[in-house]
Formats: structure tokens, C-alpha cells, sequence
């Protein structure tokens, strides 16, 4: 008995020797190249329950081995359940847990470098430092287009040596790279990478909207009023709607913008044709103003003295000319006189002042709500402002002298069809909190100044040039100025301000010499805001690169439309090249 017991743990002994070298042998063969065949035993990490399964495991998937994606992968909680989210392709992740079987397919535990962490099933991994499968993307941007646009298709791809395109599109394409296309229906683009024994295809769609039609251009084109007298005004308005260029011809030409408004005084019956072009075609309208002729002016003509001069004034009639005599004359007013036909005041070796008083108790001369009076010469000096032309129509005044005073030498307020000609400022006295300006003008709700033009004036000293300010007052805006000409003017002040026009439309300001003095520490300038205004071809040598000192051939070039612009250049040049006479 003690014989066979010791036999019995011989055999024992050597039984486990045996199955000692068949689990070493059995775990020698993981190390061994390829794919093993091997039976394991796994816990799944939600029940702790054991399987045993037969799983072909490429070499080098072990825990701790790391990995990456090669096509966007699901993240599960548990091998193939409860989805957690996705994985772009080439993130980068190790092996903690795994494998676990489901029916073929392998799944693996992986802690990723970013995002979330979870199974993902085998084939959608591959190992870094090995020759990893085919991975791509595909994208379109936009991916919903109108058509005869374009859209982007942009691909990439890893581990892949060629890429065939089919679908919208065909012909072998490089593995990464991107094109433009331009699909006039919905369409879908298919690509195909290839590798060492794999390929991966992707597609995607692009879909296509018919554009919706082009609005055809509109345009209303009125006169007001359309029929005037010889000599009167009349208003041009205008508003094009889908339209990209607007071009005048009859009685009137150039380019136009697409709404605005122009005073137009015809000599004889007009027709004012606008043509508007836009995407879908182009419209013209025209609006004729009717002009009747004035009688011959009576030859009304009387001479007047300091002594008879308002005297004279009240008994004026339309069209007379009235001489004045040399002489000092004391401050004039007129007020609420409208003269069909200007009455004409020559006033050469006259003077007016002094007016010292507030109000308009300080004007030398002032015209208020009148119309059609022209006053030739004159002096207007020692008073608090020379010219006041208030609320009032079809003024002018040609070679005012305007001396001594000490805030503005002329004034033009809530006033239209104003003209200055060669206006002379000089030897201005401001008190401490005075804004002294040669020539000023502003607006107010429901008096907007507008159609005045400002020429050859000449202003030197403590003033500034030629002020058209707009102003916010409680919140209220005094409303800006339309088509103001202020050109060819000399300014040599000690003040800011050369030329300056806030809130400036349809405007035209160039020509123009502003240049400081001393004791000026300014830099004199002109300012200009507003919109559609011609403003170049002034000289500003106190300020480098003065946008007003640009040449007006660059401006009118840089605001022509696009369907105009050759024509314009050429007209151009042919200008620049062409002697003048």
C-alpha cells in the first residue's frame, strides 16, 4: 500500500509537470508573429460573469499596446451596448482592457487621449508604430448651395496609395487635396481610397436650390413743378430700386446715383431722361419741365442816397436796378419781399455800419424772408456780423468786402439758391468764446440751406474759412445741407477749419487753398461728412495726405459704376492728354 501511494504521487507530480509545460508553451505562442488561435478567459466589467472564445487577435493587441482609429468609431459602456458617443479618426488611445468577444467581432477597452473612453470594436482600430488600414474623410462646405454656385469638397486620407472619385464626379484623384465644383442639380460625390490590401469609401451630398429670379430694375423719375417761369427752378427726384447704375441724358447727363434730387433751371422746355441699369435688364423714365418765357424787365432804374435808400427799398418794383452813391450807410434790413424778377443793388463805394447792438440789432445788412434781390459791392464793416440772408430765396451777392467785424461776415441761414462770388474777409475782431467765420451757414427742421454756392472767396485772419456745421440740438437734428458748391476759395486763418461741411449730400467741394497762419497752432484743414460728395482737388499743405487734396479724376474714377468705368477712363484720359484752349 505504502508502494502504490508513493506511485500515485509520482504520477501526480508528473501530471503537473506536463500541464505546467503545456500552459507555458500555450502562453510562448503569444509572443510568436501574426495571428494566434488561443482559448482565454474573460470577465465582461459589468456582471464579472467568465467566457471562454476562440477570437483571431492581429500581434501586438495586448493591454497597454496603443492604438488609433481609422474610421470614425462608436464608444459603448459594454462591448456593443448603451452608445456613449464617437471617435474621430487618428485619435490616439491604449488598451486597458479586452479583448471581449461578440459573436466575430473583437472589442477593446481604450483610454483615449481626449473624448470620451469605452469599448470600440476591433476593426476600427490599428496599432501606432504598424502599418496602419485605410482611413479618410470627405466634406463639402457648403453642402447646400444655389445654383450656379460653388461648393468645396475637401478629402483627406492615411495608409491609402490611391483615390478614384465616382458618383457627380470621376477620374483618379491624389490622396489628399480639394476641389471647386459647381453642380447645377443635387448631387452626391463618392470617393474610394486604397491601400496595402484595404479600401475605404465615402460620399457625400451636395444639395442644389434653383437661385430665385432677379428683381427687374424700377424707377421714378418727377419734376416739380413742371412748368416754370424763365429764370425759376424746378426739382428733379428720383429713386431706382434693383439697379446698379443710373446714367442721365437729355436735357442733363452723367452718372447719377440711385436716388437723389437736383435743381435744374431750364432756359427753354426740358426733357430730363434717366436710364437705370440693374441684373435683369434696364428701365428709363423722363420728366419734361415747360418753360415760359419772361416779359422784357421794365427799365426801372433809380439812384439812391444814404438819405433815400430805404425809401427807395420800399418802393422797388420786380427787375429794378437800384444805384447806390457812394457813401456810409446805416444798416439795412429788407424783409418780406419777393421779387419775381431780382431787383439789383449796386452798391460800389458804399459802406454799411456800424450795427453793434444784439440780434439782428448787430447785422449790417440783413434780408429775411425775401426773395430776388442781387447786391453787387459794397463794404459791411464794423458791426457784430456783416450779411444775414435768413429764410429767404434766390440771393446774391458778388465782391462783398467784409471788414472789421467781430463774429461772422456772412451768414445764410435756413435759405436756398444762394450765390457768393469773390466775397473779401479780413481784419475780423472776436471776442473770447466768439466762432468767427468769413462765410457760415446752417439749417434747421424744416429749413433746410441748400443750392448755395461759395466762390473765389478770400478770407484771411482771425476766422475761419467757410463753415456749413450741422448740429444735434435736444436731440433734434438741425437736418445737414444739399448740393452746396464751395470752390476755388483762399483761406489764410488762424483757425481750424479751411473749408468745412457737416452732413453735406450731393455737394461739390474742391478747388479750394486753406493753408494756416500765425499765430495759427492749428493744422488747417477741410472737413467734409456726408454722402455722395465730390470732394478733391484742393490744396492743403498743412495736413499730410489730406483726403481733399486727392485728384478729382481718381475720385470721378473711383465712383464710377462698374458698367461705366471704361468708358470713363477713357473719357479721362482723353481729358488729361487733350490741350487745353
Amino acid at each position: 500500500m505504502k508502494h502504490k501511494s508513493a506511485q500515485k504521487k509520482h504520477t501526480n507530480k508528473h501530471l503537473r509537470i506536463a500541464v505546467l509545460i503545456v500552459l507555458l508553451l500555450a502562453s510562448t505562442t503569444l509572443f510568436l508573429p501574426g495571428v494566434q488561435k488561443f482559448m482565454y478567459t474573460i470577465f465582461t466589467e459589468s456582471t464579472g460573469d467568465s467566457q471562454q472564445a476562440a477570437v483571431g487577435v492581429p500581434n501586438g493587441f495586448v493591454v497597454g499596446s496603443t492604438v488609433q482609429v481609422t474610421t470614425a468609431a462608436e464608444v459603448f459602456s459594454t462591448p456593443g451596448k448603451n452608445l456613449l458617443g464617437t471617435q474621430e479618426v487618428l485619435r490616439k488611445g491604449t488598451i486597458v482592457l479586452g479583448p471581449h468577444t461578440v459573436g466575430s467581432t473583437n472589442w477593446w477597452k481604450i483610454k483615449f487621449s481626449y473624448g470620451i473612453d469605452g469599448w470600440v470594436a476591433q476593426k476600427y482600430l490599428s496599432l501606432m508604430g504598424t502599418t496602419p488600414g485605410v482611413a479618410m474623410s470627405l466634406t463639402a462646405t457648403p453642402a447646400q448651395i444655389l445654383s450656379g454656385a460653388s461648393t468645396s469638397i475637401v478629402w483627406s486620407s492615411t495608409g491609402a496609395s490611391s483615390c478614384t472619385a465616382s458618383g457627380a464626379w470621376s477620374g483618379d484623384k491624389s490622396v489628399t487635396g480639394s476641389a471647386s465644383l459647381n453642380p447645377t442639380v443635387t448631387s452626391t460625390y463618392t470617393l474610394t481610397c486604397k491601400g496595402t490590401g484595404e479600401s475605404m469609401t465615402q460620399s457625400v451630398v451636395v444639395g442644389v436650390s434653383s437661385a430665385p429670379p432677379q428683381a427687374a430694375p424700377t424707377l421714378s423719375l418727377s419734376a416739380s413743378p413742371t412748368s416754370i417761369t424763365s429764370g425759376q427752378t424746378s426739382t428733379l427726384t428720383w429713386t431706382a430700386g434693383a439697379a446698379t447704375s443710373c446714367t442721365a441724358s437729355g436735357a442733363w447727363s452723367g452718372t447719377q446715383a440711385m436716388q437723389g434730387s437736383l435743381a435744374v433751371t431750364p432756359t427753354a422746355n426740358a426733357m430730363y431722361t434717366l436710364t437705370c441699369t440693374g441684373a435683369s435688364g434696364a428701365i428709363t423714365k423722363s420728366a419734361s419741365v415747360s418753360v415760359t418765357a419772361l416779359p422784357p424787365p421794365p427799365t426801372s432804374s433809380s439812384n439812391a442816397t444814404p438819405a433815400t435808400l430805404k425809401a427807395v427799398l420800399a418802393g422797388a418794383q420786380p427787375g429794378a436796378t437800384i444805384r447806390l452813391a457812394p457813401g456810409a450807410y446805416a444798416p439795412v434790413t429788407i424783409s418780406g419781399r419777393t421779387f419775381a424778377q431780382p431787383i439789383t443793388i449796386i452798391a460800389t463805394g458804399a459802406t454799411f455800419g456800424p450795427a453793434k447792438g444784439s440780434g439782428v440789432l448787430g447785422y449790417a445788412f440783413y434780408i429775411t424772408n425775401s426773395s430776388g434781390i442781387t447786391v453787387v459791392d459794397g463794404t459791411f464793416a464794423d458791426s457784430v456780423r456783416g450779411v444775414v440772408i435768413n429764410q429767404s430765396r434766390d440771393i446774391s451777392f458778388t465782391n462783398p468786402v467784409l471788414i472789421r467785424l467781430q463774429t461772422d461776415g456772412l451768414d445764410i441761414a435756413q435759405s436756398q439758391r444762394v450765390t457768393i462770388q469773390g466775397a473779401s474777409c479780413a481784419n475780423f475782431t472776436p471776442l473770447v468764446g466768439d466762432h468767427p467765420d468769413c462765410i457760415q451757414g446752417w439749417s434747421r427742421p424744416g429749413g433746410i440751406t441748400a443750392d448755395v454756392r461759395v466762390e473765389g472767396t478770400r478770407a484771411s485772419g482771425a476766422m475761419q474759412g467757410i463753415f456749413f456745421g450741422n448740429q444735434v440740438r435736444n436731440g433734434v437734428n438741425d437736418g445737414g445741407f444739399d448740393r452746396l458748391t464751395l470752390v476755388n476759395n483762399v483761406v489764410r486763418n488762424t483757425y481750424p477749419n479751411g473749408v468745412a461741411c457737416s452732413s453735406c449730400r450731393n455737394s461739390t467741394i474742391k478747388g479750394n487753398d486753406v493753408k494756416g497762419i500765425a499765430p495759427n497752432t492749428y493744422k488747417t484743414n477741410i472737413n467734409v461728412t456726408g454722402t455722395n460728395n465730390t470732394v478733391c482737388g484742393n490744396l492743403v499743405p498743412d495736413v499730410l495726405n489730406s483726403p481733399a487734396a486727392q485728384a478729382c479724376v481718381m475720385v470721378f474714377l473711383r465712383n464710377s459704376p462698374p458698367a461705366v468705368f471704361s468708358k470713363n477712363l477713357l473719357a479721362a484720359l482723353g481729358a488729361l492728354f487733350t490741350p487745353s484752349s
